[in-house]
Protein backbone atom coordinates (compact mmCIF):
# COMPACT_ATOMS: atom_id res chain seq x y z
CA UNK A 1 0.00 0.00 0.00
CA UNK A 2 1.39 3.59 -0.97
CA UNK A 3 2.03 5.73 2.09
CA UNK A 4 1.69 8.88 1.39
CA UNK A 5 1.90 12.47 2.75
CA UNK A 6 -1.83 14.48 3.16
CA UNK A 7 -1.07 18.35 2.17
CA UNK A 8 -4.04 20.69 1.66
CA UNK A 9 -4.99 21.29 -1.68
CA UNK A 10 -4.59 25.41 -1.68
CA UNK A 11 -1.31 25.72 0.25
CA UNK A 12 0.38 22.39 0.23
CA UNK A 13 0.81 22.30 4.01
CA UNK A 14 0.93 18.78 5.51
CA UNK A 15 -2.35 17.55 7.81
CA UNK A 16 -1.27 14.53 9.73
CA UNK A 17 -3.93 12.16 10.99
CA UNK A 18 -6.18 13.06 14.01
CA UNK A 19 -4.71 10.39 15.88
CA UNK A 20 -2.64 7.46 15.84
CA UNK A 21 -4.22 3.77 16.58
CA UNK A 22 -0.61 2.17 16.65
CA UNK A 23 2.86 3.33 15.58
CA UNK A 24 3.71 2.22 12.02
CA UNK A 25 0.28 1.84 10.60
CA UNK A 26 0.07 2.11 6.75
CA UNK A 27 -3.00 2.92 6.79
CA UNK A 28 -3.64 5.78 8.46
CA UNK A 29 -5.34 8.05 5.70
CA UNK A 30 -8.71 6.33 7.01
CA UNK A 31 -8.21 8.31 9.83
CA UNK A 32 -9.71 12.22 9.61
CA UNK A 33 -6.84 14.66 9.04
CA UNK A 34 -6.34 16.89 11.89
CA UNK A 35 -6.76 20.51 11.32
CA UNK A 36 -8.22 20.21 7.95
CA UNK A 37 -11.11 19.02 6.33
CA UNK A 38 -11.06 15.75 4.19
CA UNK A 39 -13.13 15.63 0.79
CA UNK A 40 -14.07 12.40 -1.21
CA UNK A 41 -15.27 12.11 -4.34
CA UNK A 42 -16.47 8.78 -6.42
CA UNK A 43 -16.65 10.62 -9.50
CA UNK A 44 -19.22 12.72 -11.21
CA UNK A 45 -21.18 12.26 -14.40
CA UNK A 46 -20.08 15.91 -16.05
CA UNK A 47 -16.45 15.05 -15.06
CA UNK A 48 -14.34 14.79 -18.09
CA UNK A 49 -11.15 13.85 -15.62
CA UNK A 50 -12.68 10.88 -13.52
CA UNK A 51 -16.00 9.51 -12.93
CA UNK A 52 -15.50 5.62 -11.78
CA UNK A 53 -18.56 4.09 -13.10
CA UNK A 54 -17.29 0.57 -12.46
CA UNK A 55 -14.89 -0.40 -8.74
CA UNK A 56 -14.83 1.53 -6.16
CA UNK A 57 -11.60 3.83 -6.44
CA UNK A 58 -12.16 7.74 -5.27
CA UNK A 59 -10.53 10.84 -4.86
CA UNK A 60 -9.74 12.49 -1.50
CA UNK A 61 -8.57 16.00 -1.54
CA UNK A 62 -7.74 17.45 1.95
CA UNK A 63 -7.78 21.65 2.49
CA UNK A 64 -6.34 22.78 5.84
CA UNK A 65 -8.66 25.00 8.06
CA UNK A 66 -6.47 28.46 7.43
CA UNK A 67 -7.20 27.80 4.25
CA UNK A 68 -11.00 26.92 4.67
CA UNK A 69 -11.68 30.23 6.51
CA UNK A 70 -10.26 32.75 3.87
CA UNK A 71 -10.73 30.68 1.05
CA UNK A 72 -9.84 32.35 -2.90
CA UNK A 73 -13.17 30.95 -4.16
CA UNK A 74 -16.48 30.47 -3.43
CA UNK A 75 -17.41 28.12 -0.43
CA UNK A 76 -20.76 27.38 0.14
CA UNK A 77 -22.55 25.99 2.88
CA UNK A 78 -25.76 23.79 2.34
CA UNK A 79 -27.73 22.04 4.48
CA UNK A 80 -31.03 19.80 3.63
CA UNK A 81 -34.42 21.42 4.72
CA UNK A 82 -36.31 17.83 3.64
CA UNK A 83 -39.72 19.57 5.15
CA UNK A 84 -39.87 22.23 3.41
CA UNK A 85 -40.85 23.60 0.15
CA UNK A 86 -37.04 24.49 -0.85
CA UNK A 87 -35.27 21.43 -0.23
CA UNK A 88 -31.86 22.41 0.41
CA UNK A 89 -30.48 26.06 2.53
CA UNK A 90 -27.15 27.22 0.53
CA UNK A 91 -25.31 30.09 1.89
CA UNK A 92 -21.78 31.86 1.28
CA UNK A 93 -19.75 29.68 4.08
CA UNK A 94 -18.98 32.01 6.56
CA UNK A 95 -16.77 30.27 9.51
CA UNK A 96 -18.00 32.40 12.40
CA UNK A 97 -21.55 32.42 11.82
CA UNK A 98 -21.28 28.68 12.05
CA UNK A 99 -19.52 28.99 15.08
CA UNK A 100 -15.88 28.32 13.61
CA UNK A 101 -13.01 31.09 14.45
CA UNK A 102 -9.58 29.97 12.94
CA UNK A 103 -6.88 31.79 14.92
CA UNK A 104 -3.67 30.91 13.91
CA UNK A 105 -1.49 30.69 16.77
Amino acid sequence: MLRYERKCLCCGKEVGPAMILKEDKDDDFQIPPNGALAFVSHGNFGSAVFDRITGCGRLEIYICDECISKPKGTVYYVEPQPFKRENLFVEIFDPKKHGYDYNEE
